[in-house]
């Protein structure tokens, strides 16, 4: 909806992922709604979003698929605020937060950093310890957190 000086938008999915013959897989489906926003201040906006997946449903306890856990263990959250800058027709700066609250089971990202999780062992040792990379996100339960600075301009 878009109120001149304002604009607001939802949206809702649910994802469905079928059974993929694992012992104890049931498939899962996986509900998601965002809230988001912006208001123009002087030059520019502050703007927001919300994002909130409440975990799997309709699926055997404990099972995981890709970032979706079942129940409660699967939820995760996702909140951004910002603010953009207009310096000209084609060039703005930005300044932003954002930050994923993930479950116990949950590992939602968008970047991966310090708590990589590489999946495999560390060498010489033969255990299956987390590692530090960008190979496969982050470890589950890990929440993350982001600023940003920057300019973007449009050619």
């Amino acid at each position: 909806w878009d109120f001149g000086i304002a604009q607001v938008g939802v949206g809702y999915e649910s994802l469905k992922y079928d059974p993929n013959n694992a012992a104890g897989t049931n498939g899962i489906k996986v509900p998601a709604f965002v809230v988001n926003g912006r208001y123009n201040v002087g030059p520019g906006a502050i703007w927001g979003s919300y994002n909130k997946t409440s975990g799997g449903k309709d699926c055997t306890a404990g099972t995981t698929m890709g970032n979706a856990a079942c129940g409660s263990d699967g939820a995760a959250k996702m909140t951004v605020l910002g603010y953009d800058y207009v310096m000209s027709k084609r060039t703005k700066m930005y300044a932003a937060y954002a930050k994923i609250d993930n479950g116990l089971l949950t590992n939602y990202f968008y970047i991966a950093g310090p708590a990589g999780n590489n999946g495999g062992s560390t060498a010489g040792t033969g255990s299956n310890n987390l590692q530090n990379g960008t190979s496969s996100g982050v470890a589950r339960n890990t929440d993350v957190t982001t600023f940003a600075l920057g300019i973007q301009h449009s050619f």
